[in-house]
């Protein structure tokens, strides 16, 4: 969790834009359906994590999730940040095509106008 809250400290929030939302797989562990799209898209992983825990970058995104110890694996809340709402839309929208886990998001910063 300490490469989870640097990550976010330095990468997301100091992004132009970033957004937090949801992952939501009712089948099991949204994690591992998630990572081979992010690695894809050229996302690499820093530091190895767990199915609870995961954190990304990549040369104009960082992408972090966790999950609750007391949640399922198939819940994670997640950041991500980047240069623009275009470029956060592409990746979470490749996320949504390519795997059966749901995308909510829940909060722009800033705000979308």
């Amino acid at each position: 969790m300490i490469a989870w809250g640097q990550v976010m400290m330095h990468r997301v929030l100091t992004t132009p834009r970033y957004c937090r939302g949801f992952l939501i797989d009712d089948q099991g562990d949204a994690l591992a359906k998630v990572h081979p799209v992010l690695e894809s898209l050229g996302f690499r992983v820093p530091i190895p994590t767990g199915s609870r825990c995961g954190v990304y970058e990549s040369d104009d995104a960082a992408f972090i999730s966790k999950a609750g110890t007391d949640e399922p694996p198939g819940l994670h809340v997640f950041r991500l940040g980047g240069p623009d709402a275009g470029r956060l839309r592409s990746i979470l929208g490749e996320i949504a095509a390519e795997t059966s886990v749901e995308v909510k998001i829940k909060r722009w910063t800033p705000p979308l106008a």
